[in-house]
């Protein structure tokens, strides 16, 4: 980007300005995960933010670097998490946003609305999720309970489509543990779910389609 040299004012020196900026980047992601279209994944892997780096990639790599990042943060006691914490309302971490794009499906900022695919009741600590895809007819996610026994949660959905879906319990070895047919008919409609402690499971919510 530093080495592009354009004179001020012109559609180059404007291009330069617009890709220097993250909030860029964060908006074309945001139109990527929406519009599912591909063209400029090979820039995206480059200049997106990581969620979105593995969303397209299915490289999990991209959440280790970015999740590291996000350790790195608060592995120190420094002044703004302890004593100057008291003069403020809110503490900014580095990888916040990646951990709610892993739990919700949106890679977006500042929590912004209406991104999200999923999101959770009556879970805890032990729970935790990664969306893996997520469409109008498809929702794929991947969960880990680190409780000594099963819990049931509530995922509501936020970008289904109204109709028919079979809902698919598997294991990570793609073996499904249970099945049963659901029917979506509402934005935000809650589905119960029981998961099994010990063990990485994949909630697999997909359209039924009419012959």
């Amino acid at each position: 980007i530093n080495d592009i040299n354009a004179k001020p004012g012109s559609e180059l020196w404007a291009v330069k300005i617009m890709i220097s900026k993250k909030n860029f980047w964060e908006v074309v992601s945001k139109w990527r995960l929406v519009s599912k279209n591909s063209a400029y994944d090979s820039i995206l892997l480059k200049y997106g933010n990581d969620y979105t780096k593995f969303r397209i990639s299915k490289d999990y790599n991209f959440l280790v670097d970015g999740l590291n990042n996000a350790l790195e943060e608060v592995r120190y006691n420094t002044p703004l998490r302890t004593n100057l914490v008291l003069h403020t309302d809110r503490v900014r971490t580095e990888g916040a946003d990646l951990l709610k794009a892993m739990l919700t499906g949106d890679g977006t900022p500042e929590g912004s609305s209406p991104y999200y695919a999923v999101s959770w009741e009556n879970t805890n600590n032990n729970f935790t999720a990664l969306v893996t895809e997520s469409q109008k007819e498809r929702l794929s996610i991947e969960t880990y309970l680190f409780n000594q026994n099963k819990i049931n949660i509530v995922a509501r959905v936020w970008q289904l489509q109204n109709g028919e879906y079979n809902l698919l319990l598997k294991n990570k070895k793609g073996e499904i543990l249970s099945k049963e047919k659901i029917k979506i008919t509402h934005v935000g409609q809650r589905i119960n779910l029981s998961l099994i402690p010990g063990q990485v499971l994949i909630i697999d919510i997909e359209k039924i389609k009419q012959k």
